[in-house]
């Protein structure tokens, strides 16, 4: 993952102690998934995780947080997310 940033994120206090509670050297993951329940409805799911081998992050949006913290957001999550956002 490069060292610029596409976005910008300020971390709250939940998100800190999340951080802080899920210690790695891989960079978090923005995912966006979509779900199609019975009805036909869509279900638009957001998740932040821990990137797994399954990520292919190569064209992922990138942000760097002030402490270093990495987060690689999906290409369907990141078209949806404003450049900055807490």
């Amino acid at each position: 993952m490069s060292t610029s940033s596409d976005f910008e994120i300020e971390l709250d206090t939940a998100a800190s102690a999340w951080l802080d509670s899920h210690p790695g050297d891989e960079p978090r993951v923005i995912v966006y998934q979509v779900h199609r329940c019975c009805g036909g409805a869509r279900i638009c799911d957001v998740q932040v995780r821990q990137q797994s081998r399954r990520d292919d992050i190569s064209t992922y949006a990138t942000a760097v947080m002030k402490d270093g913290t990495r987060i690689a957001s999906d290409p369907r999550a990141a078209a949806r997310l404003p450049s900055r956002f807490a």
